[in-house]
């Protein structure tokens, strides 16, 4: 009986894998074929949202919009060349930027493992849990709307705090014109909402905004005039969109960053880590899963790596497999 020749080089800095390249014709499912290659429009910045809407200079591709900086809410995202992507389950950016997984391993909580843990499902390299990921909610590519969220593989709508569900739509009853103290309570022609009452004209300080009386001095919609809405991670202060980043994140070049795991950023904005390395607890290191050992800085798993089998340095020949630590005849 002839054993397949193994080979699990964990969190090794390896070329991406041409995942893009699609037989046959179809794509996998969150995959799109832009140009005869199947790319993921949430983060590819030349086909961003759709084939060809390249993003302009400067700009990311974040869940399929162009902007300034990567989303950090409902997951936080990094920018990998242009491609916002999340670390914690990105395939060909397993970890840190370009690690790419091989040899049909999937991304796992920042780590190449070989297959998905009980109760995740691999979608297109990426271990998910379709019960709760609004990205893959059921199945995988099966994304939530806005403003929904994903129990039980479900998509449910969710209002933030200070809005109410109304048919389907989550609507401030203090200052939505058609939707005034109540759903469907809607204000007479000319009048606007203010403070869930309709009154003629809205109050000092503020401005009416289609209906709706606004603060233009930090209104995240309305920053400095009506309909001017701040990008991701800005805020409206003194009615002009600034970076503002959350506890625990730092404004890197206007992009927020947490420096105790980011690769491109640890410790400090572009303190940037060693190939090989990831960042942990603000320091770098070359840290290795259960399981794997460290062999001339890189992780291995002695146990089937024909170069390191059993110890490091070992090498199996050409007619050998590394099993379990041993090399062992093909034949």
């Amino acid at each position: 009986m002839k054993l397949a020749r193994t080979l699990i080089p964990l969190l090794t800095i390896v070329p991406v894998l041409a995942f893009g390249a699609c037989t046959p014709d179809d794509c996998p499912t969150g995959l799109v074929k832009c140009a005869g290659k199947c790319v993921n429009i949430m983060s590819d910045r030349s086909n961003c949202g759709a084939c060809t809407n390249t993003c302009s200079s400067g700009e990311v591709c974040s869940l399929g919009l162009c902007d300034v900086t990567c989303q950090i809410t409902p997951v936080f995202l990094t920018d990998c060349g242009g491609s916002c992507v999340d670390l914690t389950s990105n395939r060909d950016h397993c970890g840190m930027c370009s690690n790419a997984c091989v040899g049909g391993q999937v991304c796992h909580e920042r780590y190449c493992v070989p297959s998905c843990p009980s109760g995740f499902t691999e979608c297109i390299g990426a271990c998910r849990d379709l019960m709760v990921d609004p990205f893959n909610c059921g199945t995988c590519g099966a994304s939530c709307d806005a403003g929904e969220i994903c129990v039980s593989g479900s998509c449910e709508l969710s209002c933030p705090v200070g809005f109410e569900d109304c048919g389907g739509e989550c609507r401030d009853l203090t200052t939505d014109r058609d939707n005034c103290s109540a759903c469907g309570t809607t204000c007479a022609s000319g009048e606007v909402c203010v403070l869930g009452v309709c009154t003629p004209t809205c109050p000092e300080g503020f401005t009416d905004c289609s209906g709706s009386c606004r603060d233009l001095d930090t209104d995240h919609l309305n920053c400095g005039s009506c309909g001017n809405e701040c990008g991701v991670g800005a805020v409206c202060t003194a009615g002009s969109c600034v970076v503002t980043c959350p506890s625990g994140f730092t404004d890197c070049s206007g992009s927020c960053r947490d420096l105790t795991i980011d690769h491109n950023h640890c410790s400090a904005c572009d303190a940037a880590c060693d190939p090989g390395e990831r960042c942990e607890s603000s320091v770098c290191t070359l840290s290795c899963p259960t399981g794997l050992s460290i062999c001339t800085g890189v992780c291995v798993n002695m146990s089937y790596d024909p170069t390191n089998c059993g110890t490091c340095g070992t090498t199996c020949t050409t007619t050998e497999a590394c099993v379990m630590g041993s090399c062992q005849d093909l034949e």
